[in-house]
């Protein structure tokens, strides 16, 4: 049995797999044999959470650009 099924059975909350994505940056593994083995597909770095950017080094400032842009619209 699938960890997350059994965490989704025990707490209520199950996980869908074609909303979610791993992080793996730098791995001897294969991508593809992890995808395969969690059901969730790779993602990419930079990205958005709660639609703040997420990085995987110190951001540059093209990278940070648009949430200066919603501050200076707001003030």
């Amino acid at each position: 049995m699938s960890l997350f099924k059994l965490n989704g059975d025990t707490a209520g909350q199950h996980v869908n797999p074609k909303k979610c994505k791993f992080y793996s940056g730098a791995l001897s593994a294969s991508k593809s044999e992890i995808s395969l083995y969690l059901g969730f597909a790779p993602g990419e770095f930079p990205f958005n959470y709660l639609d703040v950017p997420i990085f995987k080094s110190k951001p540059n400032e093209i990278c940070l650009r648009p949430i200066v842009n919603k501050i200076k619209m707001k003030l």
